[in-house]
């Protein structure tokens, strides 16, 4: 029993050694396999590993070069239809329309309803104590009703001495209002009927001064207004106005000298 127990142990421990010793061969083999595996190196694993041809890519890999001598232009017909010309007078910056420089005519100057002139326009220089006179005259075109005018001069050498009004203006006295004032050099007459009118060349007024100082001076004639007939103006606010006739004055100075 001790033998069979001996020998049982024995062949036990035989079949593990012979088990152990199998599985160390057939292991050593997987792990030299798997060894060489992991110590490859990149140039081996390229030289294994080969590229695959794919048809498809040939195509996308071709230079722009390459794609132009394969690609044709596509011919559209809009594009040929002809764009229109500009027209000559169309080119460059446009200029505005000349204007027409040509001035309009302008109306006739009108005439003046009446002219005052100032007589004589020369005196040769009086003695001391001798007297001068001078006039106004009027050539008017239309009626008048009224005057009135401003005479100045040099009071250091002249002295105002009279006036008198002529009958430009006809009617009685009663109907024709006269007025004149003198101010340091300065003489103003008045005159205004309310019955008649003058008209055409006559004289306004004289005036006659006396000689102080036998100096060279001047009659200047100024602020000269002359009348046409009130004017009605039916249905207005001012049933009445002053018609003010334009005047030209071609002489208004007398020179003493």
């Amino acid at each position: 029993m001790k033998f069979s127990r001996y020998f049982s142990f024995v062949c036990i421990l035989a079949i593990a050694c012979i088990f152990t010793v199998g599985c160390e061969k057939m292991q050593k083999p997987v792990m030299d396999a798997i060894t060489d595996t992991e110590t490859e190196t990149p140039a081996e694993m390229d030289d294994t590993l080969q590229p695959v041809d794919h048809p498809e890519d040939d195509s996308d890999g071709e230079t722009p070069a390459e794609m132009d001598d394969t690609l044709q232009p596509v011919d559209h017909p809009e594009d040929n239809i002809q764009q229109p010309e500009t027209p000559p007078e169309m080119d460059g910056p446009q200029r505005p329309p000349e204007e027409d420089t040509q001035q309009p005519e302008m109306p006739a100057e009108m005439e003046p309803d009446a002219t005052i002139t100032i007589s004589p326009t020369e005196i040769a220089l009086p003695e001391v104590g001798e007297q001068l006179t001078i006039k106004v005259n009027i050539d008017s075109k239309k009626p008048a009703v009224g005057y009135q005018f401003v005479l100045t001069f040099d009071a250091t050498v002249l002295k105002y001495a009279e006036h008198s009004i002529p009958n430009y203006i006809p009617g009685s006295e009663d109907y024709t209002l006269e007025y004149s004032m003198l101010d340091d050099g300065n003489l103003q007459i008045t005159v205004l009927s309310f019955t008649s009118t003058g008209i055409g060349e006559g004289a306004l007024a004289s005036a006659t001064f006396e000689v102080l100082e036998k100096k060279a001076s001047t009659i200047v004639l100024s602020d000269v207004t002359v009348d046409g007939p009130l004017l009605s103006v039916p249905g207005s606010d001012r049933e009445i106005i002053i018609n003010t006739l334009d005047l030209a004055i071609s002489e208004d100075t007398v020179v003493i000298q």
